[in-house]
């Protein structure tokens, strides 16, 4: 599974189909339904059924440089 490894509330790299990579918080409901958080507050979440394409890779470290 392209989800393996990855845990509620990981931030993550995701992409939906052929869609670009984006930052995203990742959850999975008990349904199978995944729902993707953009980090940005100005936009919705996403929501992929079970079954749906999705791709997704753990985010391990993030550098803020100020």
């Amino acid at each position: 599974s392209p989800c393996a490894g990855v845990s509620n509330g990981q931030i993550v790299l995701a992409r939906r189909g052929e869609e670009e990579f984006t930052v995203k918080t990742y959850y999975r409901r008990a349904d199978g339904t995944t729902i993707v958080q953009p980090r940005t507050p100005a936009f919705g979440p996403i929501r992929v059924e079970p079954g749906e394409p999705l791709a997704v890779m753990r985010v391990t470290e993030i550098r803020i440089k100020l």
